[in-house]
């Protein structure tokens, strides 16, 4: 398996899978498919472009030359939010579930967000029904801080979040699994 930062040639299989963990899984994202169905290649592209640029890449793991999982890493532009990074739209190929993929892809966000000037805490959200999830980031050393009620509207149903938060200051808090 091969995990890399992704550029503006990969925004096609980027739209595949994203588009693909969307549709199959509308209650882990806070975006829809069908708002970005409607997005051109050329959106795709400029956002994996643009993103990159201002320091906040989509990470994609490869296998045989597939993508298969992909993890972005954000970061606020206020001033006084840049000691944070934000993990969203993490996503694997169920198939390929359990294989480690997730694992990796979290690690390597994580690598990157402690090369980064001053971000000295990563956070994410997961849906409370995630239990897979929930312990992938509880084994990186993520800490749950709180559950936002009715985070999530899918479908005429609403879905709680759960937040988490990992200190990268301290490596030895944790960070890698």
């Amino acid at each position: 398996m091969l995990i890399r930062i992704l550029t503006a040639d990969d925004a096609a299989l980027y739209r595949e899978i994203r588009l693909r963990g969307l549709r199959e899984n509308p209650t882990a994202f806070g975006a829809s498919f069908e708002q970005e169905v409607e997005w051109s290649l050329d959106e795709f592209a400029e956002r994996i472009a643009s993103e990159s640029r201002i320091g906040q890449p989509t990470f994609g793991a490869f296998e045989n030359g597939k993508l298969v999982g992909v993890s972005s890493l954000g970061r606020p532009t206020a001033d006084k939010l840049r000691h944070i990074g934000i993990v969203w739209g993490m996503y694997v190929i169920p198939e390929l579930q359990g294989r480690g993929i997730g694992r990796s892809l979290l690690n390597e966000v994580i690598s990157h967000a402690r090369s980064v000037d001053g971000i000295q805490q990563i956070k994410l959200v997961v849906n409370t029904t995630n239990e897979a999830g929930k312990r992938l980031y509880r084994a990186a050393g993520f800490v749950p801080f709180g559950v936002e009620p009715r985070a999530l509207f899918v479908d005429g149903t609403f879905y709680d979040e759960e937040h988490y938060i990992l200190r990268i200051d301290q490596p030895e808090e944790g960070g890698v699994v």
